[in-house]
């Protein structure tokens, strides 16, 4: 019976050691994988970050391509307004000029009328 014990506690031993060489792994499992996970959070925090930039770029590209069809309109009513003020001032031009080419005929004529007058008179 002796030897049955004694192969018995062989077994227990056996059994503990394998469970020890089994824990030890299982724990080796647990760093490994707490590893993976620590780096996957990392590359997930990455990737936010790199979204997040890339949603701020593609957002203020947007918001540029916006402000430029804004600026575009503007430039186009500025174009008609400057077409509008330049027809204006070239018609006032003529109406100068047209007033000026008046008034020369005018003090032309008193001028002539005046030459007369005085002709007539010193005579």
């Amino acid at each position: 019976m002796k030897t049955n014990q004694e192969e018995m506690k062989n077994d227990i031993t056996a059994v503990k050691n394998s469970i020890e060489i089994i824990k030890s792994r299982l724990e080796e499992a647990e760093d490994c994988i707490s590893e993976l996970e620590d780096k996957a959070k990392e590359e997930i925090a990455r990737l936010r970050r790199e979204m997040m930039k890339s949603y701020n770029f593609t957002r203020q590209s947007i918001a540029q391509r916006e402000e430029i069809s804004i600026l575009g309109a503007t430039l186009n009513d500025l174009a008609k307004e400057k077409e509008c003020l330049q027809a204006c001032l070239d018609k006032k031009s003529e109406n100068i000029a047209s007033l000026g080419e008046s008034l020369a005929m005018k003090v032309c004529s008193e001028n002539c009328g005046l030459k007369e007058k005085f002709a007539l008179e010193s005579e």
